[in-house]
């Protein structure tokens, strides 16, 4: 369980853009990437794992983040989180590790 003397981050919650909504798309029909904010919350936030991946022999750094907050159900698999200039995405849904809905542990990789 998460203690609030661990909570020191803010992040801000974002949901995905729902093309289904008028004026969430532009004059050729695409989805305008405009995330809109649900909340705020106050979380642990925790760098898990600096890698190197190779791809097309390019080489590209990838960090794997690790938020826990208390338990909301606002924070869904798709959404964003921001941790001050990071914004971070979802990997997953949110894991609710007691069933108990006391917290929640989101995976997250920051987005470049």
């Amino acid at each position: 369980m998460v203690r609030a003397g661990k909570m020191i981050h803010r992040v801000k919650i974002y949901a995905p853009p729902d093309p289904t909504e008028q004026g969430n798309t532009d004059e050729m029909g695409q989805v305008i990437d405009d995330w809109p904010h649900v909340g705020t919350r106050w979380a642990e936030v925790t760098d898990l794992t600096g890698r190197r991946l190779y791809a097309a022999q390019q080489e590209h750094a990838e960090t794997t983040v690790e938020v826990r907050l208390h338990y909301t159900a606002v924070v869904k698999a798709g959404y964003r989180l921001q941790h001050g200039d990071r914004l971070l995405e979802l990997v997953g849904g949110p894991a609710d590790p007691t069933g108990l809905r006391r917290e929640l542990v989101c995976r997250c990789r920051v987005v470049e």
